[in-house]
C-alpha cells in the first residue's frame, strides 16, 4: 500500500486547524495569508487553499472584505453543537458498553479518581472528562462516528475552557460519572444508557442556564 501523501494545502490547514483547536489562535482572529505564509514558511497560495478546507469544516469565517476570522458561535449555537455532539455520543456509549474491554474500564475508573481532585484547573478537568467518555465512546469501533465526536468536543472545548463559559458542578457530575462507571462496569446496558442520558441532559441544561437563549 503506497503511504498517504498530504498536499501542502492540506498540511498547512492540518496546522491552523490544531492551532484554533487548541486555543492557540482564538475565535474571530483574522487569518491573514501573508502572515501566516510567512510564518510557516509556505508559498500563500497553498495558505489561501488551506483556509477554504477550514471554511468547509466550519472552523473559518469568510467576511464580505474576503477576510478570512477563526469562526465565533453564539450561545444558542453552542447549545445546538453541544446537543448533536452528546447525541451521538450517547449512541457511541451504548454500543461501546458491550464491547468495552477489562483493561479499558479499568482506565476509566483510573481517570474518574482523578477527576475528584478539586485543585484541577479547568481546562485538565475537561481533558480528563473527554478521556473518560472516549474509553467508552470509542469502544462502539465506529470510526466515523468516534472522529465526529472527536472533532465536536474539541471545538466545543475552545469556548468551553477557554471562554470560561462552564463552571462545572462538580459533584453532580461526580456522582453522574459514577453512575455510567458503575453501570459499565457491570456490563448492565440498561443502567448505563439511563445514567448517559441523564449526563448529556444536564450537561446540555447547564450551557442552557449559562446563555442568553435569544440570539
Amino acid at each position: 500500500m503506497k503511504p498517504i501523501v498530504m498536499t501542502l494545502a492540506a498540511q498547512t490547514a492540518a496546522i491552523l486547524r490544531d492551532e484554533i483547536l487548541s486555543g492557540d489562535i482564538r475565535p474571530g482572529a483574522v487569518l491573514l495569508p501573508a502572515e501566516i505564509s510567512k510564518r510557516l514558511g509556505v508559498s500563500q497560495a497553498p495558505v489561501r487553499e488551506g483556509l477554504q478546507y477550514l471554511v468547509a469544516q466550519g472552523l473559518v469565517e469568510k467576511k464580505p472584505n474576503k477576510s478570512a476570522v477563526v469562526a465565533t458561535m453564539g450561545g444558542n449555537e453552542l447549545i445546538e453543537l453541544a446537543a448533536t455532539i452528546f447525541a451521538l455520543e450517547l449512541s457511541a456509549s451504548i454500543r461501546g458498553t458491550l464491547n468495552i474491554s477489562d483493561d479499558n474500564v479499568r482506565a476509566m475508573g483510573s481517570v474518574l479518581e482523578q477527576m475528584r481532585d478539586r485543585t484541577l484547573s479547568a481546562s485538565k478537568w475537561y481533558d480528563l472528562n473527554q478521556l473518560f467518555h472516549s474509553y467508552l465512546f470509542r469502544s462502539s469501533n465506529w470510526p466515523t462516528m468516534i472522529q465526529k465526536i472527536e472533532d465536536g468536543r474539541e471545538n466545543l472545548k475552545r469556548f468551553q475552557v477557554d471562554d470560561e463559559l462552564v463552571d462545572p458542578n462538580f459533584d453532580a457530575f461526580d456522582d453522574e460519572h459514577a453512575a455510567i462507571f458503575n453501570s459499565v462496569q457491570g456490563r448492565n446496558l440498561e443502567a448505563a444508557s439511563e445514567a448517559l442520558k441523564v449526563h448529556f441532559d444536564n450537561s446540555v441544561a447547564l450551557l442552557e442556564a449559562k446563555f442568553c437563549t435569544s440570539d
